[in-house]
């Protein structure tokens, strides 16, 4: 009986796990609506697809770190580079980044979709 349980628990875990659908409305939603920062960036790391900004903050100079783990910044991450400002603000999907000869706004892509900023949200 104990391995009758221990059976169907973990079929019905491995079924359950095979149902859920990656929702890339759902998860650049939630990346609009939760994450800002604003980092100048003194060191980038990369550990599997978690990438680690570190750096400090530009208006009050104090240690911050940056972690991005859903393997999105992976493919672009040469884009970034020692030195640069990054800017994500809450309720934009566009991560800014700003050089000292340049601005780049970074739109969000999820399964070749661009989700852009409305432009109620750029103000």
């Amino acid at each position: 009986m104990k391995y009758l349980f221990l059976f169907l628990s973990i079929v019905l875990f491995v079924s359950a796990c095979g149902t859920s659908k990656f929702d890339c409305k759902d998860w650049t939603d939630s990346f609009k609506d939760n994450y800002k920062f604003n980092l100048i960036i003194d060191k980038i790391e990369k550990h599997g697809v978690v990438i680690y900004f570190y750096g400090r903050s530009p208006s009050t100079s104090k240690k911050d770190l940056v972690m991005e783990g859903t393997g999105w910044t992976s493919a672009i991450l040469d884009t970034f580079k020692v030195g640069d400002t990054l800017i994500k603000k809450r309720g934009e999907y566009k991560i800014t980044i700003k050089r000292k000869n340049a601005i780049l706004s970074i739109p969000m892509v999820c399964e070749g979709v661009i989700y852009k900023d409305s432009l109620a949200a750029q103000k």
